[in-house]
């Protein structure tokens, strides 16, 4: 675990294989977790556009309650990117795999949309729901 500074704030970074390398800060009184460290800086930095004010967070917060313990929202053609791309590479290592028949990421993003979640207290102890939203044409 490497804990350091950036813009005031301290980041907690655990070792990465170089494409995933978990992370946190505490900052605006959020708890703020990421799989890439420099994604985590991004939100640390002064945004041209707050996520607030995205036009993709706002299609997600339609279908959020007025008020909930934590929330959560994802652009899963960013978040799968990662993850194909690290499929990719171990494909590649594989001597009986040939991996650049393997499609550019680019040709499957239009797959991927939008996520949120939330959860909320409920008589029961809490209530969670996740969701995708439909695709955009």
């Amino acid at each position: 675990m490497n804990i350091r500074e950036f813009r005031g704030v301290k980041i907690y970074e655990g070792d990465g294989n170089g494409q995933v390398a978990p992370s946190a800060a505490l900052a605006n009184n959020t708890l703020m977790f990421s799989t890439n460290v420099e994604l985590l800086e991004s939100f640390l930095r002064e945004p041209e556009e707050s996520l607030a004010g995205s036009a993709d967070f706002a299609r997600v917060a339609e279908h959020l309650p007025a008020q909930v313990s934590t929330l959560a929202f994802q652009r899963q053609d960013e978040v799968m990117e990662t993850i194909y791309e690290m499929v990719k590479q171990g494909m590649a290592q594989d001597d009986e795999f040939d991996a650049s028949i393997m499609p550019d990421y680019s040709a499957l993003r239009k797959y991927f949309g939008l996520t949120g979640s939330y959860s909320v207290p409920d008589a029961n102890g809490v209530y969670m729901k996740g969701f995708s939203l439909k695709l955009q044409p």
